[in-house]
């Protein structure tokens, strides 16, 4: 076996939840999700896993085929959604897989955790270009480029985070390594 085969990489959203937010209910929109099972490592409790299951349908856009193809020939679509969510000392951390950060009231997360924690793990002149994306009705992606070790070319006043309609709610810094 490769080493791909034997440690797969596997890509999730990580969102602090605010420290006020302490009841379930607040944070995961349960009404949309069909199970929720505690996962447990070695006897103790270590979070909870929120899962939305859906069944298996055509696309939307075979409907513009209706009665000129055989759907029979065409593939199924499903969308997936988990949170897992796990208490710390003060407060919860949500990681989300597929589609699961729609499961999670978007009010209860920290807007700058990843932009924060991503700055704190890297240094400075390291950064190659920086990704801001809104989830507004109408969303927004923006990307502020920085040349090759130099961070001055970067427009920081982008990055305030607006409390508003048009709140940013995600923040990516990529680095050259």
């Amino acid at each position: 076996m490769s080493d791909k085969e034997l440690n797969p990489l596997y890509n999730f959203s990580l969102y602090l939840i605010k420290k006020d937010k302490r009841n379930i209910s607040e944070i995961i929109r349960a009404e949309s999700c069909s199970y929720n099972t505690p996962i447990v490592h070695s006897g103790k409790e270590i979070g909870h896993l929120y899962v939305k299951s859906t069944k298996t349908k055509l696309p939307k856009w075979t409907s513009l085929f209706d009665g000129y193809i055989d759907f029979s020939q065409i593939g199924k679509v499903a969308s997936s959604s988990a949170v897992w969510l796990i208490p710390s000392e003060s407060n919860y951390f949500a990681i989300t897989f597929g589609q699961g950060r729609y499961l999670i009231d978007p009010e209860c997360c920290e807007e700058r955790f990843g932009l924060i924690a991503t700055l704190n793990s890297i240094g400075e002149n390291s950064i190659k270009s920086i990704d801001i994306r809104s989830f507004d009705a109408i969303s927004r992606h923006s990307r502020e480029q920085a040349s090759y070790g130099s961070i001055e070319s970067c427009s920081w006043h982008t990055l305030r985070f607006n409390t508003g309609k048009s709140s940013y709610r995600y923040g990516c810094v990529k680095n050259y390594r």
